[in-house]
């Protein structure tokens, strides 16, 4: 491990002049009734569409939609992974690998 002239390693000055960042992963349930089984390769548009105004029914369940909404904070490592996962990267949350962000900008 290095460590600065202060005796800090590397890792925890740039730690300490950044911040992890946070993001939130929120999943919505939506359910789909139809004749046949849905095809897997059909985007989630292609579902709303044919549900909209076609052969599906859909709804999303609970009175008040809170039954289907689930919201889960991640940061820092976890935030960047999740990017990653989406097909996305870090950058666009302008956070690094380690979902540090710097905290002079």
């Amino acid at each position: 491990m290095k460590f600065s002239r202060t005796g800090k390693s590397i890792l925890e000055s740039q730690i300490q002049n950044s911040k992890l960042k946070t993001i939130y992963r929120t999943k919505y349930t939506f359910i789909v009734l139809s004749d046949e089984p849905l095809d897997k390769g059909m985007s989630f548009a292609e579902v709303l569409e044919e549900t909209d105004s076609g052969s599906y029914l859909g709804w999303v369940p609970g009175s008040d939609h809170s039954d289907a909404v689930s919201v889960i904070e991640l940061r820092g490592k976890a935030a960047a992974d999740a990017c990653y996962e989406v097909g996305s990267d870090p950058g666009f949350f302008d956070m690094d690998d380690e979902g540090l962000v710097d905290n002079n900008e």
